[in-house]
C-alpha cells in the first residue's frame, strides 16, 4: 500500500489516514483529514442488558435480528438502524474499519452510549455482530446526527456512503456532523 506497511495496529490506521490525506492537496477536503480532525477511536466495551434491549427494539423495527443485517451492505445496514427508531439512541457512524491482517476499509456502524454496534461485520471467532466487544479490528469514524442522515436517506431515496464528499459539512462542537451546506442555484 505505497510505502505504508500495514500491520493491523492502531497507529498504523492513523499512519495509513495520513498518508492517504497527503494525497489530497493541503487544502483539498478529503474524508482522511476530517477523520485525523475529528474522528473519534472506539475501544471496546461490553453492553449492558439495557443496551441489548434497545438494540433488539430497533432491529425489531426493521422486521430483522441483529444478525440478521445482509453483509456487505455496511451503510444501508447502519443507516437503516439508526434511524429505525427515535433520533438517538443509536448514532450513525462512518469512517474506517482495520480488521487485524488485512487492510483498512470504508465502513459504516452505529454507536451505543460510544459502544461499537458493527451489524455488518462479524467476530472472527464468535460469526457473532460486533456488540460492544472486539479484538480483532480498529474502528475510527466521525457521527452523524439522526436527522440528518434520516434527511439524506430520503433525498437520495437510499443508503449512501455520506463521507464520499465531505465538502461542506457541518460539524457542532463535539464533532458530530449536524448538515451540509449546498451551492446555491440563481
Amino acid at each position: 500500500m505505497n510505502d505504508v506497511q500495514l500491520n493491523g495496529t492502531l497507529s498504523s490506521l492513523l499512519e495509513y489516514l495520513r498518508h492517504i490525506a497527503g494525497l489530497h492537496g493541503p487544502h483539498q477536503p478529503c474524508k482522511e483529514r476530517l477523520l485525523l480532525e475529528h474522528g473519534h477511536v472506539y475501544e471496546p466495551s461490553m453492553l449492558t442488558p439495557d443496551e441489548h434491549q434497545v438494540l433488539d427494539c430497533q432491529a425489531a423495527l426493521l422486521d430483522t435480528t441483529l444478525d440478521g443485517f445482509p453483509p456487505k451492505q455496511c451503510f444501508s445496514n447502519s443507516q437503516q438502524l439508526a434511524t429505525a427508531g427515535p433520533d438517538g439512541p443509536l448514532t450513525y457512524c462512518e469512517g474506517y474499519c482495520y480488521p487485524r491482517g488485512g487492510i483498512p476499509v470504508h465502513h459504516a456502524w452505529v454507536s451505543l452510549n460510544g459502544k461499537v454496534i458493527d451489524v455488518t461485520l462479524r467476530d472472527r471467532g464468535t460469526g457473532e455482530p460486533i456488540l460492544g466487544r472486539f479484538t480483532d479490528r480498529h474502528y475510527v469514524c466521525v457521527s452523524f446526527e439522526t436527522r440528518f442522515v434520516r434527511a439524506e436517506m430520503l433525498r437520495r431515496m437510499a443508503a449512501w456512503p455520506l463521507l464520499e464528499d465531505v465538502t461542506g459539512l457541518k460539524l457542532n462542537i463535539a464533532g458530530l456532523v449536524i448538515g451540509v451546506e449546498r451551492e446555491r442555484i440563481g
